[in-house]
């Protein structure tokens, strides 16, 4: 449920999505969860942030380092041969 911004009426939400934004210097996304609404009074669409979150990415960092590890082991594996 949401007020319309112009009548102040209390309004269901008939649809929402999830975006994501490009990762700032910390390699964090702002996720966002956007729901759009339809005042049945005043007949004006709107849209509102339902839920903002901070996603960080260390995960795929990590699966970056593991992947240059497995670089190094094999090429020191056939260095030695």
């Amino acid at each position: 449920m949401a007020k319309c911004p112009e009548c102040g009426t209390e309004v269901d939400q008939t649809a929402k999505w999830i975006i994501e934004g490009k990762p700032d210097s910390n390699e964090e996304r702002a996720r966002l969860e956007i729901g759009m609404f339809n005042c049945p009074m005043c007949l004006k669409p709107f849209k509102k942030v339902l839920r903002r979150t901070r996603v960080d990415r260390t995960g795929a960092h990590l699966i970056k380092i593991c992947g240059f590890l497995m670089q190094t082991k094999a090429y020191l594996f056939w260095r030695t041969l």
